[in-house]
């Protein structure tokens, strides 16, 4: 099992991840143009929200059209939005994907440049949230940036900031920034030397996959209790209650060895905390089919069926339906959609 190899590949798998997540997140520039900054009125708007159901009900054709209006008129909302979908390939559906390029980058990006401009660069200057998201792209102080993404209840992108910075650094994380009452629990195996001291392991529940890391694995119903629990696998929880309700325990095992590397699991999850819950989005048909592509994402396609065979192995359903998303990428490219009238 990928949470049971040696030390030296332990962290090869830690720092190619962020190094993977790293390259996905590289900014495309900064420009100033006038925006609405009040994202909370902006996100409040009859518009936003229509579009925001439409996008968690998975229907890119109706909702993203919506959303580019909108960040054409400045809704600074819609432009965090559509700046984490065209950043995060995970939030690419197949209607999406399968568009021509010059589509794609009409409907998520503004114009100038040689290939438009991601609108949280746009907005850097007058949307906080914009602002370190750029800054963490640009290469800024990541633990300040770690910081104010705390401070501000983004979980997810500390946990892409703290990523990025174990990336760049090639270093893990030291045990003083660990102390701090913001660090996440689960990236606790990131320890200073790499190890796990008896303190860092009191800190763990008795199923958390990090324990197996340096250790033995969690016997199955420590495993059961975490999958059913932690705050980490809520994604897991949701989509095994949806796609598998009768083998829930079993879909949720087999998911979570579905990922290669622990890091991707954790990098799963709302988009932007302020405009959308991890909760909403994880039982969303979007949150669920992008935990699908997330995974898809972390083969090569020629592995992807010798994968399915293993997931296959834990649970049949959760098999099936992982092929099921799989297959929706190899769908017809649909027709470009319709300028607004």
């Amino acid at each position: 099992m990928p949470f049971l190899t040696p030390l030296r590949r332990r962290i090869c798998g830690v720092l190619q991840a962020s190094v993977f997540a790293l390259c996905g997140w590289m900014a495309l520039g900064s420009s100033a143009l006038v925006a609405q900054t009040n994202t909370a009125a902006d996100h409040a708007g009859q518009m936003f929200q229509d579009a925001l159901s439409l996008w968690l009900q998975d229907d890119e054709s109706a909702s993203l059209p919506m959303l580019a209006e909108l960040a054409r008129g400045g809704n600074s909302a819609a432009r965090l939005l559509l700046g984490h979908i065209d950043k995060t390939p995970a939030l690419q559906g197949p209607w999406l994907t399968n568009l021509p390029r010059a589509a794609r980058i009409a409907l998520l990006r503004a114009e100038g440049g040689l290939s438009g401009r991601n609108w949280i660069t746009v907005d850097a200057d007058q949307n906080d949230m914009a602002r370190l998201w750029t800054d963490l792209w640009q290469g800024g102080d990541d633990l300040s940036v770690a910081r104010a993404f705390a401070a501000k209840g983004d979980g997810r992108a500390v946990i892409q900031t703290l990523l990025a910075h174990a990336s760049r650094q090639q270093t893990p994380f030291s045990a003083q920034l660990m102390a701090e009452p913001w660090f996440p629990q689960g990236l606790i195996h990131m320890s200073a030397g790499w190890g796990m001291d008896a303190a860092l392991l009191a800190r763990l529940p008795a199923g958390d996959p990090q324990r197996a890391m340096l250790g033995p694995e969690p016997d199955a119903d420590a495993r059961a209790q975490w999958l059913a629990t932690a705050p980490e696998a809520a994604a897991l929880r949701s989509a095994c209650a949806t796609q598998c309700p009768e083998t829930e325990t079993a879909c949720r095992q087999a998911l979570l060895t579905a990922f290669p590397v622990y890091q991707s699991l954790l990098g799963h999850g709302s988009p932007d905390a302020g405009l959308l819950s991890d909760a909403r989005f994880a039982q969303s048909a979007k949150g669920q089919a992008s935990l699908a592509r997330r995974i898809m994402q972390t083969r090569a396609a020629r592995l992807r069926q010798s994968h399915l065979t293993k997931v296959a192995a834990q649970d049949v359903c959760a098999a099936d339906w992982l092929r099921s998303e799989y297959a929706r990428y190899d769908l017809p490219v649909p027709p470009a959609p319709k300028a607004p009238e």
